[in-house]
């Protein structure tokens, strides 16, 4: 409990299994260790219960109530007296500890269902811990975020910064503009030239001001100026640049940069003040421009708004925040110094409140489903982990009797049979889904680049052929106007002469950098002047960064080419694959929840389904010839149903035969005890015989003893008789006996 909450409230991994594409290594050391964890508290749980003496349990079912409503008392007391997830975490070792003892006392019948609920047990602690304390570690977060007083910084912009100061006072354009008579016209073309030049792409989220300033003394701040007065006093100067951090009075915040050039014997400063827009509205700019060096913002993975007298100054996010704070601030006391929370739209919006000021911080809220996501990929996590052990155990001990049971095979069979076929479905879903998604762009592209060509049409139709080059340094019409429709359309464009050279382009910092030439695609330009294709669509590659890349030719009103227009998609990629995520991330997280459904069903069905021949073989394992038999009822008509009936035949051919047998064998032990009586009866009437003959021989020879003879042969006979007497006593005994079943 303490190893995993420390894990994960006090360290930056990600653990929300619910978006699998955002995981990394650090993720997968993350949940190695829930896995270990997990596994001490099994084998702990089984050593406790293994010292447990099991005779003292005579009533399992009331011990087993008792010990339930022992532990829901025991972790109620922890909570109450520490926290929810102390509670939670003793309440999930006590019941480890219970299903260990369960499993022995029921001397391991029905381990297969114990150890699933221990699993989905240590499943659903962990979602537990990893939901709630990510949870808290976010709201600690957005309260740190509303408390700071100002916006935060834009580590890009302060990234591209660092290459903009060193350029601007040496450039050779800027100093012949400055060097021509100081009126409208030259003063326009350095803002523009400065803008286009220096401030395009990346800044159109930010207001572009420029003004010069004079110093008679050679020095900034001996200028009275608004600009100085907020540079000098607000500003905080920015490493690496000439730029400086302004913080602006309604809590915005500024880059200001002045630069010092002269002119003659004159001391100019061109002051550059950028102003972040309250709500940007401009075309995604290329990761590929953007240098690795760049720390992640604070504001990442939240939606963030900035209010100023009710009026909205600020927002980054995608969250469509109103203009007024009225619907944040309502429950709030006049000017409350306090931070509160609210939950709308299925987002948690935390409120900072303060002298006119509101700050708020929304996230995406935590769901009911998003948790049965994050349990259903813990526990295949789980069963992978088990199943893989089990396999190697098995491979292991060929001889084990459990690789050979019915059980075993079926759930094996079930369970890999549904996680086939779930992994069949789930695949064939996934590109399914992505190859409409494709065709889906494809459309949206042919359908961009023919409104952009009516737009060309409207401005350029008349034109009778673009005499003008691109050039790095000069800023033409045609770059204004591509510029602009850039903005108005929300995708780059380029415009190609008939032979191939660049005429204008909305993104020249691209091709400053030297990422991407100026001539238009060779491929693209073959498909037209060959092929004659109307239009040409193919996957273009800057190093290992692929785009999607659309070209079509420019006629004007006279029916004669004149141009190339091209829409190069810099800026798709990275949304493609974002978008492409999260489908393939639903798709996933659904069938995953089914797949642990099915697996527990898998389970269920399975050992439903050799209960009766568990019984069956229970009953064989009774059975003792000459007792009663007693029969299985199924009333089933599958083949378990006929296995039961041959069974329940079985058991009366048995009872009949015991009957027959126990019969002969009566009969057979009367014949014994008849020939034993015989001969019992025969022993004593020998001596009887010889004794009357010897008393007639004395009687016929006139023996003068016959008085002693005749009281000597009925003493004889009256024992004899005696011995008679005993044997029938005894057979009338036997025969009074109760009949053997």
């Amino acid at each position: 409990y303490a190893v995993t909450r420390r894990l994960v409230g006090d360290s930056k991994i990600t653990f929300q299994l619910t978006n699998i594409m955002e995981l990394d290594i650090f993720s997968c050391s993350g949940f190695l260790i829930v896995l270990l964890l997990t596994a001490s508290v099994i084998y702990s749980a089984m050593m406790i219960a293994r010292w447990f003496d099991y005779s003292i349990i005579t009533k399992w079912l009331r011990c087993v109530l008792i010990y339930l409503a022992c532990a829901l008392a025991v972790s109620l007391l922890v909570w109450v007296c520490v926290d929810l997830l102390a509670g939670i975490g003793v309440l999930y070792a006590l019941l480890m500890i219970g299903a260990a003892m369960y499993l022995y006392c029921r001397h391991f019948d029905t381990h297969t269902y114990i150890y699933i609920f221990m699993l989905l047990l240590s499943a659903t602690f962990f979602c537990l811990l990893i939901t709630i304390t990510t949870e808290q570690k976010a709201d600690k977060h957005c309260v740190g975020l509303v408390s700071s007083p100002t916006d935060y910084s834009d580590p890009v912009a302060e990234l591209l910064l660092e290459g903009v100061s060193d350029k601007i006072p040496a450039d050779q354009v800027v100093l012949e503009i400055l060097s021509q008579s100081e009126n409208l016209a030259p003063f326009e073309r350095l803002r523009d030239y400065l803008q286009h030049q220096y401030f395009s792409g990346y800044w159109t989220r930010y207001y572009f001001r420029v003004k010069l300033l004079e110093s008679p003394t050679g020095n900034f701040t001996d200028i009275s100026d608004p600009f100085v007065k907020a540079l000098t006093t607000r500003g905080v100067p920015l490493a690496k640049t000439e730029f400086s951090l302004v913080t602006n009075s309604d809590g915005t915040i500024s880059y200001y940069a002045p630069f010092k050039v002269r002119i003659g014997g004159n001391t100019l400063f061109i002051c550059i003040a950028l102003d972040r827009k309250v709500v940007p509205q401009e075309l995604g700019y290329p990761s590929l421009l953007i240098d690795s060096r760049v720390k992640a913002s604070a504001l990442d993975g939240v939606d963030y708004v900035r209010y100023h007298n009710g009026e909205k100054i600020s927002q980054t996010g995608s969250y469509n925040y109103d203009m007024s704070d009225r619907a944040f601030v309502k429950d709030f006391d006049g000017d409350s110094d306090t931070i509160r929370t609210m939950n709308t739209d299925g987002y948690i919006h935390t409120v900072y409140h303060k002298a006119g000021n509101t700050v708020v911080v929304s996230r995406k809220e935590v769901t009911f489903g998003d948790f049965v996501i994050q349990l259903a990929y813990l526990y295949m996590i789980y069963i992978f982990i088990v199943g893989i052990f089990l396999l190697v155990r098995l491979l292991a001990n060929r001889d084990s009797n459990y690789r050979h049971k019915i059980k075993t095979r079926l759930i094996l069979s079930i369970t890999s049979l549904m996680l086939f076929s779930f992994i069949c479905i789930c695949a064939g879903t996934v590109y399914s889904n992505t190859m409409k998604f494709r065709a889906q762009n494809s459309k949206e592209m042919e359908e961009k680049v023919s409104s952009v060509y009516v737009q060309f049409e409207q401005t350029c139709g008349d034109t009778l052929a673009f005499n003008i080059r691109w050039s790095p340094t000069v800023v033409s019409e045609m770059d204004d106007v591509v510029t602009k429709m850039s903005h108005a359309f929300f995708t780059d464009i380029n415009l190609y002469g008939v032979e191939g050279e660049m005429i204008a382009c909305s993104r020249p910092e691209i091709f400053r950098a030297g990422l991407v030439g100026s001539r238009i695609d060779r491929t693209a330009l073959q498909s037209f002047t060959v092929d004659r294709k109307s239009a040409f669509s193919h996957e273009e590659c800057i190093g290992i960064m692929k785009f999607a890349s659309t070209y079509i030719p420019f006629y004007n009103h006279n029916d004669t080419l004149i141009a190339y227009i091209n829409l190069p998609y810099f800026t798709r990629p990275e949304e493609l694959e974002r978008e492409l995520s999260t489908i393939m991330v639903s798709i996933l997280n659904l069938y995953v929840v089914l797949m642990m459904i099915s697996i527990l069903l898998g389970v269920v069905i399975s050992e439903r389904f050799v209960q009766p021949i568990k019984l069956i073989q229970s009953k064989i394992e009774t059975i003792e010839l000459g007792k009663n038999y007693e029969k299985i009822d199924y009333d089933r008509k599958d083949e378990l149903g006929q296995l039961v009936a041959e069974y329940n035949k079985m058991v009366d051919k048995l009872d009949e035969s015991a009957k027959l047998l126990a019969k002969g064998e009566r009969e057979s032990a009367w014949r014994e005890m008849a020939k034993q009586i015989a001969h019992e009866i025969k022993n004593p009437l020998t001596p009887m015989k010889l004794s009357i003959q010897f008393l007639t021989r004395s009687w016929d020879s006139q023996n003068p003893n016959f008085e002693s003879v005749l009281n000597k042969v009925s003493s004889t006979l009256i024992q004899q008789i005696d011995t008679l007497s005993s044997i029938a006593t005894g057979f009338s005994n036997f025969a009074k006996l109760p009949q053997p079943d």
